[in-house]
C-alpha cells in the first residue's frame, strides 16, 4: 500500500510541476525569452484548496492505452476520493490507446481542454517514439 501511495505521489508531482490547469487570477509577469529551470505559480495549492474545502474538482488525463484502460488513473481518482471525501471530484478521459503525443497535442482543446480541468496528467510512455519525440509533449503544456 505504502508503495501504491508514494508512486501516485510521485507521479501527481511530476505532472502537477508544469501540468497545472488551475490558473490563478493573478497574472504572471515572465519574460519568454528567458530560459527558467522552474516558474512557480499558483496551481497546485489551488488544486488542493478545493480538495479541502469540498468543492468540484475536474482531473483530465491524456495519453495513449496505459493511461485509457490503465488501473493507474482509476487508482488515482480513489485515492483522492479517499483521501478528500466532502470534494466532488470527477475525471475526463481523453486518452486514445495506441496514438502518441503528436496526435494528443492536436486534440487537446477539443478533447480535453474545453472542460476546464483543474488538473492535467499527461501520459504517453509506450507511443513516445515518432518523428517529433518529446517536441510534441512539450507542445502539450503551453495549451494546458
Amino acid at each position: 500500500m505504502k508503495f501504491k501511495i508514494t508512486l501516485f505521489f510521485s507521479l501527481l508531482i511530476i505532472a502537477s510541476s508544469s501540468l497545472l490547469a488551475q490558473v490563478s487570477k493573478e497574472k504572471f509577469n515572465f519574460d519568454p525569452n528567458k530560459t527558467e529551470e522552474l516558474r512557480v505559480r499558483n496551481g497546485l495549492p489551488n488544486f488542493f484548496k478545493k480538495l479541502k474545502a469540498g468543492e468540484d474538482v475536474k482531473i483530465g488525463y491524456i495519453g495513449g492505452s496505459i493511461t485509457n484502460g490503465g488501473l493507474w488513473r482509476t487508482k488515482s481518482i480513489e485515492w483522492l476520493k479517499s483521501e478528500y471525501p466532502k470534494a466532488n471530484i470527477t475525471q475526463v478521459n481523453a486518452a486514445i490507446g495506441g496514438t502518441g503525443p503528436e496526435y494528443g497535442a492536436c486534440r487537446i482543446n477539443n478533447h480535453l481542454l474545453i472542460h476546464n480541468p483543474d488538473m492535467v496528467f499527461i501520459e504517453y510512455r509506450v507511443n513516445n517514439g515518432g518523428a517529433y519525440q518529446g517536441r510534441a509533449l512539450e507542445g502539450l503544456i503551453p495549451q494546458i
